[in-house]
C-alpha cells in the first residue's frame, strides 16, 4: 500500500513539474460600455511568451461556456463573423510579447441582448496532452433598447405628466375661467 502511494505521489509531482506556464495575456477583461451596433471597436491585447524558446500560439474567438454574471448573456453564434483578429497565429520569441489587434463590429441589424459576452482564447500550440487556455472576457454593455411599445408607454407618461402639471399650475386661472363661463350661462 505504501509503495502505491509513493509511486502515485511521485507521478503527480512529476506532472506538476513538467507543465510550464508558457503564456500570459493582458488584459483579463475588456469592457465596452454604451456600445451600439454598427460601431467598430478596436483594442490591442498582449500575449506574453514566458518560456526559454520561441513559441507559436493560437488566438481565436470563443463563445463562453459561462458568463461573468447572470446579467450577461452568451454572444450569439453569428458573432464569430463580427470579430477580426489581426494575427491569429503569432510566433513569439522567448521572453517576448506581441500586441494583437482585436476589431469588433456588430451589424446594425444584429439582434443582441443589452449585456453580453464573448471571449478571446489564447493557446500555445504543440503543448502535448495538457493545454492551457488563457481567456480574455469581452463584456459588451449596450444602452437600453426601446421597442415601439416602450416608446408609446413613455410618450403616454409624458402626456399624463404634462396634463397634471398644467392643471396643477393653472388651477386658479382655470377656476376663474370656469366661474366666468358659469356666470355667463346663468345670465342668459
Amino acid at each position: 500500500m505504501k509503495r502505491i502511494f509513493v509511486i502515485l505521489a511521485l507521478t503527480i509531482g512529476l506532472l506538476a513539474v513538467t507543465i510550464p506556464v508558457s503564456a500570459g495575456v493582458s488584459p483579463g477583461i475588456v469592457t465596452v460600455s454604451n456600445y451600439q451596433n454598427g460601431i467598430e471597436v478596436e483594442y490591442d491585447i498582449s500575449v506574453f511568451n514566458s518560456t526559454d524558446e520561441t513559441q507559436a500560439y493560437l488566438v481565436a474567438f470563443k463563445i463562453p461556456d459561462n458568463t461573468r454574471s447572470k446579467e450577461y448573456r452568451k454572444a450569439p453564434p453569428e458573432a464569430v463573423d463580427w470579430v477580426k483578429i489581426s494575427n491569429p497565429n503569432p510566433i513569439i520569441e522567448a521572453g517576448g510579447s506581441e500586441a494583437i489587434n482585436i476589431t469588433f463590429k456588430a451589424p446594425l441589424t444584429a439582434n443582441t441582448p443589452n449585456m453580453w459576452e464573448f471571449q478571446i482564447s489564447v493557446i500555445q500550440q504543440g503543448q502535448g496532452n495538457v493545454q492551457v487556455e488563457h481567456l480574455i472576457r469581452w463584456l459588451i454593455e449596450e444602452p437600453i433598447k426601446w421597442n415601439i411599445l416602450g416608446f408609446y408607454m413613455l410618450l403616454g407618461f409624458v402626456v399624463a405628466l404634462a396634463t397634471f402639471l398644467i392643471l396643477t399650475l393653472y388651477k386658479k386661472e382655470l377656476t376663474t375661467v370656469k366661474n366666468r363661463i358659469i356666470s355667463l350661462v346663468r345670465r342668459k
